[in-house]
């Protein structure tokens, strides 16, 4: 995998909103730096500048090899911009970086900007539990989210369902985080575990088999955040995680998240 810096200005000319609006780089020239755009290959890290600050990244997924365009899976802002000196190679339109101290300051950009999402839920899908009898899929934005609804549609529900979760997971974080990350079946096995409990405390339930929908064998919960995704399967009394899915880029990292309720 290769870093390239790249960037959206010719002149006065500025296409860097919409680059990003539409998860794409093209090359400004007809006939300068072809044969550069047609190196940069799908995985690789394009990092976007402007001046002398490095504002977004996003990996490329698609290069026609065409010299002038290339598709990014999304630009993402970074948390922390990245500040390097503009001159040289580095105030050319596209350029690979090579520099390993400008590398690894961009790995570690990127990496604290992903673990910043953590601790925001991207999109829940419930099916089979209390109220939730069809599929609902809920996709939450950056942002204030709004929950709306007539009584009895399982505003409450969703809130407690989520509730039960973060609290099973600070729990299993301020146990002994250290331990369980050693092992990624452990942190399934004690998340597990512990939504088992809170779960059951939170409903006020003593058998997880009334949290079921009437006359289902099982329910089904995937909740998505943006460095992992946790899929739980609700068993007639017994909760199980199928698979704790973890960005493969990034040591597992589930932090502790804040909460009112």
């Amino acid at each position: 995998m290769n870093y390239w810096l790249v960037r959206a200005k010719w002149g006065v000319e500025n296409k860097k909103a919409d680059f990003i609006n539409n998860d794409e780089w093209i090359n400004g020239y007809a006939d300068k730096y072809l044969e550069i755009v047609k190196r940069v290959e799908t995985e690789d890290i394009l990092l976007l500048a402007e001046d002398s600050t490095i504002t977004h990244y996003g990996k490329c997924i698609d290069n026609p090899k065409d010299g002038r365009h290339l598709t990014v899976d999304k630009w993402e802002l970074l948390q922390e911009y990245i500040y390097f000196p503009a001159k040289g190679a580095y105030i050319k339109t596209i350029v690979k970086i090579n520099d390993n101290q400008l590398i690894n300051e961009a790995n570690t950009a990127i990496e604290n900007t992903i673990l910043s999402k953590d601790i925001k839920i991207k999109s829940i899908e419930i099916e089979n539990f209390t109220v939730f009898k069809n599929k609902h899929t809920l996709h939450f934005s950056n942002g204030l989210n709004v929950i709306v609804g007539e009584n009895g549609t399982g505003k409450t529900h969703l809130i407690k369902l989520l509730y039960s979760l973060l609290i099973s997971l600070n729990y299993v974080v301020n146990e002994d985080a250290g331990y369980y990350y050693e092992n990624k079946m452990l942190i399934e096995q004690a998340i597990s575990e512990a939504f088992d409990i809170k779960l059951s405390n939170i409903f006020k339930s003593d058998n997880l088999d009334n949290l079921i929908t009437y006359n289902k064998t099982q329910g089904l919960i995937d909740i998505d955040y943006y460095s992992y995704s946790i899929p739980i399967r609700l068993n007639h009394s017994s909760v199980h995680f199928e698979h704790i899915v973890i960005n493969e880029e990034l040591s597992i990292n589930i932090s502790e998240k804040s909460s009112i309720l």
